[in-house]
């Protein structure tokens, strides 16, 4: 008997990625029928200056010339005469420099876990993860950001740099391609995300959301990984995927459990103390998680999948200030 959900492993520390379907159970994504606009009045919420350069609709901290005014300053050798308040100076005979606040464009990447262990639960975490990238990509295209969406699976494939809104069916066309692809090594792939940032002029501090059910052998190794992502500059959000079957597992007797990724196949006996045994070590286990990343004070929304795609962009993301 294969069972429909995942159990703690043995010699593993966290929950093992099990699988719980045939290869032609696997669900297929549907985007294209989405209303989209439901999310017309959102906005992504970045917490660093962005620098990507005028055009956007992400509020920089960069004092630049554009068309909102800021503050003055006193006029400094070398400042463009062209910004001066002559009015000013006709008031007080000092000559001051009009200071606006730039526009710019936010960089979003949308780095998406596609390893074995997603495609599982009813709804799938990969359906439901898939549907969570279109919708804060197609967010970010109405706000002019500058859009990349990174699948992390057996290949890494990638779509971007894309700006604006008429770029969204490419999106769509992209992500419905998503498949599941096998053991991820997420905390070393992670790892090297920072050597994928864009560089420019100016530090750009991008805005990185992970959208993952986070499930590695060590969380630790997880704490490490968002170090050097936060050490390169960017500002990390974490959407963890929990799909119902693994918060409340009810099958008991004797079970084949099979690791989605590797494999290995664990015969147990299911019986009421060891599935309150697995509801005590995945309770700790997400609480480490939760600990990860409140210490580097990173926006983590723990969501299930059998939540409603607006519900969870509207209510869970703004929740934890990653959506306005």
């Amino acid at each position: 008997m294969r069972t429909p959900f995942s159990l703690v492993a043995r010699g593993r520390a966290t929950v093992a990625r099990l699988w719980a379907r045939p290869p032609a159970d696997r669900p297929t994504v549907h985007l294209s029928g989405h209303p989209w606009h439901r999310f017309d009045r959102l906005a992504l919420v970045g917490r660093r200056p962005a620098s990507a350069g005028p055009g956007g609709e992400h509020r920089s901290r960069l004092r630049t010339p554009a068309i909102d005014f800021c503050d003055h300053r006193a006029y400094q050798i070398g400042d463009d005469p062209r910004w001066i308040d002559w009015n000013v100076y006709g008031r007080l005979g000092t000559l001051q420099v009009k200071v606006t606040e730039a526009e710019e464009r936010l960089h979003l990447f949308l780095v998406l876990d596609c390893s074995a262990s997603m495609d599982w639960g009813e709804p799938s975490k990969l359906g439901r993860a898939v549907e969570v990238v279109a919708g804060l990509a197609y967010i970010g295209l109405r706000q002019a950001a500058v859009v990349r969406i990174l699948r992390l699976g057996e290949q890494l494939h990638a779509l971007g740099p894309v700006t604006g809104r008429t770029r969204f069916p490419e999106v769509l066309r992209f992500l419905a391609s998503t498949a599941p692809g096998g053991c991820v090594a997420l905390t070393e792939e992670l790892a090297r995300l920072p050597a994928t940032l864009p560089r420019g002029a100016h530090p750009i501090q991008p805005l990185v959301i992970l959208v993952s059910d986070l499930l590695v052998a060590e969380p630790s190794e997880l704490g490490r990984a968002f170090d050097a992502l936060l050490s390169g500059g960017a500002d990390l959000a974490v959407i963890h995927l929990l799909s119902l079957q693994e918060e409340a597992p009810d099958p008991l007797g004797e079970v084949e459990l099979v690791d989605a990724e590797t494999g290995e196949i664990l015969d147990i006996g299911l019986n009421l103390e060891t599935v309150e045994a697995y509801r005590d070590r995945l309770s700790a286990w997400l609480g480490e998680i939760e600990r990860l990343c409140a210490q580097r004070d990173l926006r983590y929304a723990r969501v299930r999948t059998d939540r409603p795609l607006d519900s969870l962009l509207i209510e869970d993301l703004r929740h934890v200030q990653l959506v306005r």
